[in-house]
């Protein structure tokens, strides 16, 4: 039996490191203490999200899979916000990641994209025509005689 995935709690959790990355960036602390946990943090963040979008995207079947969707989109957007602004250098701790700006260019290319596939699978689900049930469905459910016909 696989372990149950708590996807809620997972997408929770590193929404809550991207707004500590904000918070520390708007901090002018020392980077020779900070610099590489910040840069492995983001770098985390991104592959967990792309990963966890792609898992996302392979169970079709999984319930409350539009709101884990959304809570994706959401933190996705967080980190990209988070990485333009490092990258426009608005946050003061941002003048120490400017060696890493090409990575952090690709790395908001990539989220980008995945959103807008995230945005078109939202977009898309409340007109999910094979849950839709028939009239002809319904009357035979809820009209005993008409099953018998």
């Amino acid at each position: 039996m696989s372990p149950q995935i708590h996807y809620d709690a997972n997408i929770f959790f590193v929404g809550q490191l991207i707004r500590d990355l904000r918070k520390g960036c708007s901090l002018e602390i020392d980077p020779a203490f900070f610099l590489d946990k910040i840069v492995e943090d983001i770098m985390f963040a991104d592959d967990f999200l792309l990963r966890l979008s792609n898992q996302l995207n392979t169970t079709e079947q999984l319930v409350n899979r539009e709101k884990y969707l959304r809570d994706l989109y959401l933190t996705k957007r967080e980190l990209v916000l988070l990485l333009e602004d490092i990258c426009g250098l608005v946050l003061p701790f941002a003048m120490h990641i400017v060696q890493y700006k090409s990575r952090l260019v690709q790395i908001i290319h990539n989220q980008r994209e995945d959103m807008m596939s995230i945005d078109d699978k939202i977009s898309s689900q409340p007109g999910d025509e094979k849950n839709i049930v028939s009239r002809e469905e319904y009357q035979i459910l809820f009209d005993p005689g008409s099953a018998e016909a």
